[in-house]
């Protein structure tokens, strides 16, 4: 039923009514969808009801209509690093960084463009590893120097001693750390592709999402916007484009 999330109201509502009136037959088929111009919907439909009859499909879909109308709105926070030219309800980027990961519980998703004074930074994380048993992934740019002549490989391994001696300076436990291998290479081949997302996601449920690096400056004194938004279907979407580059092989483990 997963799919049906990338349905919208609406979409659900005619499908549903397209079903009852008969319109539809079940179990659906790609090629009726279509003539009752449901194409740009078609795959995710099928996904979740393709082997279904009449009475089943309703029931499914009266649960994704009711999931959608009687849940809660998603909460969202503005964070905010830099100056305010007036009073203002914006969380403190810094504090609410520290604040998630102190208090995660499960498991964490990072992704960053850039990272240092990590053991700053990222120590409440390394803590909720180590206390509680928190899992984390954590994607990183890896940047070539324009005049950087060395293989691709010798790139990485550099990355990867520089991360975990100054931006993870613990040796147990560590993040699963993944790259996109694009940025490795030469301009010439990877075309200027970077990693260039600034995310976090808590426990499936909160995610901070924005311009800030996990940098210092960033956390502390550049004008950086961000959203801090509490809702699980919208974390769920961002940890599964995540899984979808890692099981498609776009990033790799480090």
């Amino acid at each position: 039923m997963r799919s049906l999330a990338l349905v919208a109201l609406a979409e659900l509502r005619a499908l549903q009514h397209a079903v009852r009136s008969g319109r539809l037959a079940c179990p659906l088929r790609a090629i009726e969808l279509q003539a009752e111009g449901m194409s740009h919907i078609r795959d995710a439909v099928l996904v979740a009801l393709a082997d279904l009859d009449a009475r089943a499909v309703d029931t499914v879909l009266d649960i994704a209509i009711a999931e959608r109308t009687e849940r809660p709105a998603p909460h969202v926070d503005l964070v905010w690093t830099g100056p305010e030219a007036k009073q203002s309800r914006a969380r403190d980027t810094a504090v609410v960084v520290r604040e998630l990961f102190t208090r995660a519980a499960s498991d964490v998703w990072i992704a960053g463009f850039r990272f240092d004074h990590g053991a700053q930074l990222l120590a409440p994380l390394h803590q909720a590893m180590a206390e509680r048993g928190v899992q984390v992934r954590l994607f990183a740019h890896i940047q070539r120097g324009d005049r950087d002549d060395r293989p691709a490989a010798e790139i990485i391994r550099g990355f990867h001693e520089r991360f975990f001696r100054y931006e993870w300076p613990w040796p147990t436990p560590r993040p699963a750390v993944f790259h996109d291998p694009r940025t490795a290479l030469p301009g010439a081949i990877h075309e200027g592709a970077s990693l260039h997302a600034k995310c976090i996601v808590v426990d499936g449920e909160h995610t901070l999402i924005g311009s800030a690096n996990f940098t210092d400056r960033a956390q502390t004194r550049n004008v950086e916007a961000g959203a801090l938004i509490s809702d699980r279907r919208f974390a769920a979407r961002l940890i599964d484009q995540f899984h979808g580059l890692i099981n498609a092989g776009h990033f790799l483990p480090l």
